[in-house]
């Protein structure tokens, strides 16, 4: 199903950001991956690392049995501490 989206279907080498215990600095790591990946990944832009940082420190972890608008509450305070840090390092 995927490849009558996708007009074509290719590897593309990308390059990451490593941290490298042994040098002890960032290393550019080149891998390749197919172009679909890629491009779902560069059209979602920071939804999903806003996501991934949202479930990293997750404030609910290890609270239980509270009000539903307890929840509600700490996911919002989640939301707006992420949205300001990823706000910062796109200004700063």
């Amino acid at each position: 199903m995927i490849t009558n989206v996708a007009k074509e279907i290719t590897w593309v080498e990308v390059s990451k950001k490593v941290w490298s215990d042994q040098l002890r600095k960032n290393l550019d790591m080149k891998f390749l991956r197919f172009c679909i990946s890629h491009d779902y990944n560069h059209k979602m832009n920071d939804n999903d690392i806003a996501d991934q940082l949202r479930l990293q420190y997750w404030m609910m972890r290890f609270s239980r049995n509270n009000k539903w608008w307890w929840a509600l509450w700490l996911w919002g305070c989640e939301v707006c501490l992420v949205n300001a840090y990823m706000m910062y390092c796109c200004f700063h």
